[in-house]
């Protein structure tokens, strides 16, 4: 069974040609804990079959509420890895510990991490709870730098001050994307834009990373970088 058909199976989509289908998560496991807020998950990988049954079975047993997917093709060769947002902060799988960290070295290791191959595919899993799309928080280190209100910038450019170097952010229609980075691999501009709740852009060389939040409470507003 293909990627396609399998997510058909298990109701994580509907319409896998849309940009940003929306899944319904009432049909998932009721095991669920700890990421039941906002979250997005990246993975980078040369096998995205195997990475999304992978990442099928770790949202099953930590999610709770409905999620997006997308994904696309990155033209070049970059390091195969996953990067998960959770309600703001940066999950450090390589360092942390516990149940969530455990599991995401697991998700690294069936997509391949560490891996350089080329061509690879960006599989994105984001979250937003049922609110919409309400600010942007910039984050450079373990620092808020620029909290944006979507709702009164119809265009903005920005440059983030990192460890690295300059981060460069471009918001139009509610998305942002990454447009300069100081890294070598630029898998941050590739990643393309985000617009929905829980959706993040993240540069890990340069510790700079953006994330949508809902227009609600804000569950976090403190990262660890």
């Amino acid at each position: 069974m293909n990627r396609r058909n399998f997510l058909k199976s298990t109701a994580l989509m509907a319409a896998m040609m849309s940009v940003k289908p929306v899944f319904a998560a009432d049909l998932f496991s009721k095991t669920r804990r700890d990421i039941s807020g906002v979250f997005s998950l990246d993975i980078i990988t040369e096998n995205p079959d195997k990475a999304v049954f992978a990442a099928e079975r770790f949202i099953k047993k930590f999610f709770d509420g409905k999620i997006s997917y997308n994904e696309n093709v990155m033209k070049g060769r970059f390091t195969s890895d996953i990067v998960m947002v959770k309600n703001g902060a940066l999950i450090n799988y390589k360092s942390e510990k516990g149940d969530l960290a455990e599991r995401l070295k697991v998700l690294a290791n069936e997509a391949g991490a560490g891996n350089v191959p080329e061509n690879p595919w960006l599989i994105s899993f984001s979250a937003g709870g049922d609110q919409k799309p309400g600010k942007i928080k910039i984050h450079s280190g373990d620092q808020i730098v620029k909290v944006i209100d979507i709702s009164k910038h119809d265009y903005t450019e920005l440059e983030i001050e990192g460890r690295l170097g300059i981060s460069r952010f471009h918001l139009s229609d509610g998305a942002i994307r990454m447009t300069g980075a100081p890294c070598g691999h630029k898998t941050c501009i590739q990643a393309g834009a985000v617009s929905a709740t829980g959706g993040s852009i993240v540069c890990i060389p340069n510790m700079v990373r953006a994330i949508i939040e809902g227009n609600g409470k804000s569950p976090v507003d403190a990262v660890t970088g």
